[in-house]
C-alpha cells in the first residue's frame, strides 16, 4: 500500500489542503498574524499511531503501525514546510520550483534522514523529534546568512523577482505590465519574508509550546481522559465533514493542526504561563478553532485554570482537615486510656513528646467538614437505586432492553442454556469460563439508567450509525473503567439501539470494550465488532412489560452519580465488603 501523506501546499497566504492521491483542494484564507501549528501526533485513518510521548521502541515492531510512523517521518520536513512556510511554491512556474529544488531540496531530505535514524534509536519522543526537525529545517540559531538554506531561498526569489522585472519588454502593453509588475514585486516580498529569521523563530518557538504543552496533557493526564480527548478530535470530525470513506481514511497518514494568532498565542504563554496554553492547546484538540481564539476567549480560559486551580487548593485543604481528624480522633482516644495527664495534652498544653491538638484546630476541622458540599461526594445505595438528592434527573428518552442484552444478567449456567438453545451459532457450545469473562463486560445493564437520563450528553458521544438486516442502529459511546479483582480496564462502554415498528428505542447491544488510546478514534468509527456482539436478527423480545427494569432492592448492585462520573459497584451479595467489580462512566472532556 502506498503511504499517502496529507499536506497543505502554502501559496500565497493559502493552505491548500490535498494529498498525493486526492486532487480536490480546500481552499483557507490567512490573515497576516496567522500561523499553522501542528500537534505532535501521527494518525493513519482515525487511529493515533504516534503519540506525543510515543519512542520508537514503544511501537509493536513488524506492525503496519511502525511502517506507517518511519514513512511518514521520512516526509517530515515535506510536512512541516506545507503547513507553516508560506509562498515556497508557485503554480505553475518552473523556474520558482526549480529553485525550491535547489536550494531547498538536499537540506530537506538531510533533516528528514536524520530525523528517522534519531527516532529509530529510540531514545527521543516523537516530540522532541517533531522540534529537532523544526529547528534543523529553519535554522533559526545559525549565526551566518549563507548557511540558513531559507535565507538563501529567499534571496534566489527576490534575485529571480528582480531578473524577471527587467525582461519585461518596452513593448508590452500597460495592463500587461502592471500585471507582470505585481507578479514580480509579490514574488519579492515573499523571498523577503523567507530571509526573514524573527518570523521562523516565532514558528519555531510556538511549536516548542505546543510540544511541551501536549507532552505535558498526555503524561499526566489519566488514561480514560486521554481517551476522551481523542476520541472528540478534532481532524477525525474534519474528515468526517469532508465526507471520506473509511477506505480513504485508513490510506492516509497525516498530523492535527490548527491556524492560531501567533502573536496573541506567544503574548498569552508570556502573561499566562503553561498552565492557560496547555487548556488552550487541550480545547483545540477538543476541536476549538484557533481562528475564533481572542483576547476575549484567552480571558475565559484564565478565568476557567484559575478556578480549577482554586478548587484544587480547596481539594489540598479538606485534604489536610481530614489528616488533622484522623490525628485529633488518634489522640483522643489515646488520652481516654491515659487518664488526667492525657486530659490535660488534649487542652492545647504540650508535653515532651511533642504538640497536641488544640481546640481552635478541632473547630477548624469540624468546620471544613460541615462545609463540604454534599454534591461533591459519591452517594451510593443497594439495589441499583440512588439516593434521591443524587438521582439523575430522567428525559422523556425510555429504552426498552433486548432479550440479547438481558440475558447477561443470568448466572453463567444459565446464560450458556440460553446461548446452546438460541439462533447464535457461533455462541452455541461456549465453555462456562468463556461465558463468564463475557459477563463480565457485557452484565452492565445499569448504565441505562444513564442513558435516559437527562445527563446522558454529558457522558455518551454519538458514534458511527450502521444499518443490518435493513435495520438502522444508533450507536453511542462513552469512556469508562472497569475495575475487576484489583485490575483497571480503560476503554468505553458501547450502547446500540434501534427503533421497533412501534418508534420504540431498543437497546440491542451493550458492553465495555476496553481500549488503549491509539485505536479510540477507530472505536468511535466502526460498528459493533464480530468478536464482541451476538449477532442475531432485529426481532424484539425485551425484558419487562414498560421496558424499563428495576432491580429488587439490596441484592445487586449501588449505583452512585456526581457531576463528573457514574459508578455503578456489584459486590458479593453474601458479603457486602467484597467488590466484584466496578465501571466507572466518566464525564465529557470540558469544552470552553
Amino acid at each position: 500500500m502506498k503511504f499517502d501523506v496529507l499536506q497543505a501546499l502554502i501559496i500565497f497566504d493559502r493552505i491548500f489542503c490535498s494529498s498525493y492521491v486526492e486532487e480536490g483542494c480546500g481552499i483557507v484564507d490567512l490573515k497576516a498574524s496567522e500561523r499553522s501549528i501542528l500537534f505532535p501526533i501521527i494518525f493513519c485513518g482515525t487511529n493515533a499511531i504516534v503519540l506525543p510521548i510515543t519512542r520508537f521502541r514503544d511501537l509493536k515492531k513488524g506492525t503496519k503501525e511502525e511502517s506507517y510512523a518511519k514513512e511518514f517521518i521520512r516526509h517530515i520536513s515535506h510536512v512541516i514546510l506545507s503547513f507553516t512556510t508560506y509562498d515556497i511554491y508557485c503554480e505553475d512556474n518552473s523556474q520558482l520550483e526549480a529553485i525550491f529544488k535547489r536550494e531547498m531540496g538536499k537540506h530537506m531530505e538531510k533533516v528528514s534522514k536524520d530525523a528517522l535514524s534519531v527516532f529509530i534509536k529510540g531514545k527521543n519522543t516523537f516530540s522532541e523529534l517533531l522540534m529537532m526537525a523544526y529547528d534543523r529545517l529553519f535554522q533559526s540559531d545559525e549565526k551566518y546568512e549563507k548557511n540558513r538554506r531559507m535565507t538563501v531561498f529567499g534571496k534566489c526569489l527576490i534575485e529571480e523577482a528582480d531578473k524577471m522585472m527587467n525582461e519585461i519588454a518596452d513593448d508590452v502593453d500597460a495592463e500587461e505590465r502592471k500585471k507582470r509588475e505585481d507578479f514580480c514585486n509579490m514574488i519579492k516580498e515573499r523571498g523577503e519574508k523567507c530571509c526573514d529569521i524573527t518570523r521562523w523563530k516565532r514558528v519555531a518557538l510556538a511549536e516548542s509550546i505546543v510540544c511541551d504543552a501536549s507532552v505535558s496533557l498526555y503524561n499526566n493526564l489519566p488514561s480514560e481522559q486521554l481517551l476522551g480527548l481523542l476520541a472528540e478530535g478534532y481532524m477525525r470530525k474534519d474528515f468526517k465533514e469532508r465526507g471520506f470513506s473509511e477506505e480513504e481514511l485508513k490510506k492516509r497518514g497525516y498530523m492535527e493542526y490548527s491556524i492560531v494568532d501567533i502573536k496573541l498565542f506567544l503574548d498569552t504563554y508570556v502573561k499566562h504561563g503553561c498552565e492557560v496554553i496547555e487548556e488552550i492547546v487541550r480545547q483545540m484538540m477538543l476541536g476549538k478553532d484557533g481562528r475564533e481564539i481572542d483576547a476575549k476567549y484567552v480571558e475565559k480560559v484564565v478565568r476557567a485554570v484559575d478556578e480549577r486551580r482554586r478548587r484544587r487548593e480547596m481539594e489540598a485543604s479538606r485534604h489536610a482537615a481530614e489528616l488533622l481528624g484522623e490525628e485529633l480522633s488518634g489522640k483522643k482516644s489515646k488520652g481516654k486510656s491515659k487518664g488526667k495527664k492525657s486530659k490535660r495534652k488534649s487542652d492545647g498544653k504540650t508535653d515532651k513528646k511533642g504538640p497536641s491538638v488544640s481546640r481552635e484546630e478541632e473547630r477548624a476541622y469540624k468546620e471544613s467538614k460541615a462545609s463540604e458540599s454534599p454534591d461533591e461526594e459519591l452517594a451510593g445505595a443497594v439495589g441499583g437505586v440512588s439516593i434521591e438528592d443524587h438521582r439523575p434527573k430522567r428525559s422523556d428518552r425510555r429504552y426498552r432492553i433486548h432479550k440479547r442484552v438481558s440475558v447477561w444478567m443470568r448466572d453463567a449456567s444459565s446464560i450458556k442454556r440460553a446461548l446452546d438453545g438460541g439462533r447464535e451459532e457461533k455462541w452455541k457450545g461456549k465453555s462456562i469460563e468463556d461465558i463468564e469473562r463475557q459477563k463480565i463486560t457485557h452484565d452492565i445493564i445499569e448504565v441505562v439508567r444513564l442513558l435516559e437520563s437527562c445527563d446522558a450528553d454529558l457522558f455518551f458521544m454519538d458514534a458511527r450509525t450502521s444499518v443490518k438486516d435493513g435495520v438502522e442502529r444508533s450507536r453511542r459511546v462513552a469512556v469508562g473503567v472497569l475495575e475487576v479483582s484489583g485490575e483497571r480496564r480503560v476503554g468505553v462502554v458501547e450502547a446500540v439501539s434501534f427503533k421497533d415498528k412501534n418508534g420504540q428505542d431498543v437497546i440491542y447491544h451493550l458492553m465495555f470494550r476496553e481500549t488503549v488510546a491509539q485505536e479510540i478514534g477507530g472505536v468511535m468509527n466502526q460498528g459493533i465488532s464480530p468478536e464482541s456482539e451476538m449477532a442475531g436478527d432485529s426481532s424484539v423480545e425485551c425484558s419487562g412489560s414498560e421496558g424499563v427494569f428495576e432491580y429488587a432492592p439490596g441484592t445487586r448492585c449501588e449505583v452512585s452519580q456526581d457531576t463528573h462520573r457514574f459508578v455503578v459497584t456489584w459486590k458479593n451479595p453474601r458479603n457486602t465488603s467484597e467488590v466484584l467489580k466496578r465501571l466507572t462512566v466518566v464525564c465529557r472532556p470540558e469544552t470552553i
